[in-house]
């Protein structure tokens, strides 16, 4: 009996080793996975930081050139009625 007890409990201990290991593996792909996971996330939100910042970006500069061509349309509205009150009045002219 005793070497049946010493047999069985050479076996448990091989069990428990390899259940350690196994445990172990699934330890680390757990760990790859979580790590792989955090990794994508990063990637996505760059993405989408960037997308957001080109969308922004877009918004601003539309906004910007419409003010800059205003003047000069404006401008252009000025020289045009001018030039047209001389041609109607030559008598007034500067």
């Amino acid at each position: 009996m005793a070497r049946l007890a010493c047999g069985a409990s050479r076996r448990a201990a091989s069990d428990r080793a390899r259940l350690a290991s196994a445990r172990l593996s699934f330890v680390l792909d757990v760990d790859l996975v979580a790590r792989m996971a955090i990794w994508f996330m990063v990637a996505v939100s760059l993405i989408s930081a960037v997308d957001y910042f080109w969308g922004f970006w877009k918004k601003i500069d539309t906004r910007v050139e419409r003010r800059r061509r205003r003047p000069f349309i404006l401008s252009r509205r000025k020289k045009k009625a001018l030039q047209e009150a001389e041609a109607n009045n030559p008598a007034k002219a500067h």
